[in-house]
């Protein structure tokens, strides 16, 4: 099964740039259980970065448990139907996570 390290590793290089046009976010990810981690994903001009630690300048953070993130990348979680379980929490601008769902699974 595929980590959530190389979920991350692969955001940059697997996501269609045309995809990206017009998004310009700062989100912040906190994933607790077996493999919590906090990054950081920044798009703009086309393009995705994912660094190590979270920013406080994020536009949002997303906390969820990483084997629901797993899930919600790989297309058997619905963000939409996880964020109303509420096994997704976002602490600011529900816009900017608005603007990624697309990139989701």
């Amino acid at each position: 099964m595929t980590t959530v390290t190389e979920i991350f590793e692969a955001m940059a290089t697997q996501v269609e740039s045309d995809r990206l046009d017009g998004i310009d976010v700062v989100i912040g990810w906190a994933l607790s259980g077996d493999e919590a981690t906090e990054k950081t994903m920044s798009i703009a001009d086309g393009a995705l970065n994912v660094v190590d630690g979270l920013n406080d300048d994020a536009n949002a953070t997303i906390s969820m448990d990483s084997e629901d993130f797993k899930a919600m990348m790989s297309g058997e979680l619905n963000p939409m139907m996880a964020f109303m379980g509420g096994k997704v929490k976002i602490d600011g601008d529900m816009s900017a996570v608005m603007k990624i769902q697309g990139l989701m699974g």
